[in-house]
């Protein structure tokens, strides 16, 4: 695979790019890998704060991970928002019910995608979570389902 798969170049014979396998309000989900879903290993990967929602390259990682021939899905968010919504479990578990049981998932990101890798790796069923300095908060109203008394 080369630099001319990417993006908006030819897709390789036996492939998909960028085929959409969720698209809800706040969160978009894309693969891209074998489309006769054979890839025995798929990183989804979870964009980092900043990371802008549309844009014509693909997801965060993608024009790297495609070039390497590795089957991904990007996470887009629509806003920075560190996951603190109900539609983000549906969405994980929307992406592995697009997979079925195989393949092995690899959860991965970093800041604010690494809090959503950690986050999202049990209801992918992830065999492997890798969050670089994942970032979350405490703050009350970011996270509405803390239970403790502020012990």
């Amino acid at each position: 695979m080369t630099d001319a798969t990417v993006g908006n170049g030819p897709v390789p014979k036996g492939r998909v790019s960028r085929q959409v396998i969720y698209d809800g309000t706040l969160l978009r989900l894309e693969y891209t890998g074998p489309a006769d879903g054979s890839a025995q290993r798929v990183l989804v990967a979870f964009a980092p704060f900043d990371y802008p929602f549309q844009t014509d390259e693909g997801g965060w990682g993608t024009r790297s991970f495609a070039k390497r021939g590795m089957a991904h899905v990007c996470v887009f968010h629509r806003k920075e928002d560190w996951h603190q919504h109900a539609e983000f479990f549906t969405t994980t578990e929307a992406c592995r019910a697009f997979f079925g049981p195989l393949p092995d998932v690899t959860a991965y990101e970093f800041s604010m995608g690494g809090y959503g890798a950690l986050l999202g790796a049990k209801a992918h069923d992830a065999r492997r979570a890798i969050a670089v300095s994942p970032q979350s908060s405490i703050d009350p109203a970011a996270v509405w389902f803390e239970r403790r008394d502020g012990e």
